[in-house]
Parts: structure tokens; sequence; C-alpha cells
């Protein structure tokens, strides 16, 4: 029997291979989740282009903890192919980060500490 590897795809979906994920499968990766989010701070703090902040919304239901988070709304979606649009990667993306990450307010600040986030996880 052939033994099978869950590798995590850049728009945060599982697929089953029949090979290990290689160590530049999982930098290539991380480097899609680390580009989206750049753009996703640049939103939070509104200084992202008008086109990328309309395709995004903010969890504003003050009843859940994802409102406290700084989270955004994920869309559901009926097909894999659509998980990989910016309005459903971007703010999965994002969710995910740690609530540190989320609240440091400067670009450079950001990028270096989740490029440490990043390399802990490999």
């Amino acid at each position: 029997m052939e033994k099978k590897f869950l590798l995590i795809s850049s728009s945060g979906s599982g697929v089953l291979q029949s090979r290990a994920p290689s160590l530049l499968d999982m930098v290539l990766i991380l480097m899609y989740i680390f580009y989206r989010s750049t753009l996703m701070l640049d939103i939070n703090h509104g200084t992202a282009p008008q086109y990328l902040s309309e395709l995004v919304r903010r969890c504003d239901d003050t009843r859940l903890r994802s409102n406290a988070r700084g989270n955004f709304v994920v869309s559901r979606t009926r097909l894999h192919l659509s998980d990989k649009a910016y309005s459903i990667a971007g703010p999965r993306a994002w969710n995910a980060l740690p609530s540190d990450i989320k609240l440091i307010s400067t670009r450079t600040s950001f990028r270096k500490k989740l490029k440490t986030h990043f390399f802990s996880l490999i």
C-alpha cells in the first residue's frame, strides 16, 4: 500500500500526494501566505489600493471573538477553484496569523515578525 502525504496548498486546502512535501514546497507555500498577509496588513491599515479593499470585509459582529481579534470574513465557496481567489485566500491567511503579529502597526516590523514565525514552523 502506497503511503500518502498531506500537502497544504497556498489556498489553505489540503491535497493528498504520494510524496512527502519537500522543503521547496513548504517555502513556496509560506512565501504566498507571506505576500497575502502583507497585503492584508495594508488593507487593515487603509494603505492598500481601493480595488483590494473592496474585495474583503472586516468581521463586524460584536458578539463574536473574531471581531476582537481583528479578523476578516471568509466567504463560503462550493468549488475548490474559488478558494484561490484573493477575496477568500487573503482573509484566510490573515485570520490564521497569531494575534501578536496582527497587532503590529509598522510594515517593516510586521514582515520581520512574520518571517520569524514562518521559519519557526519549518
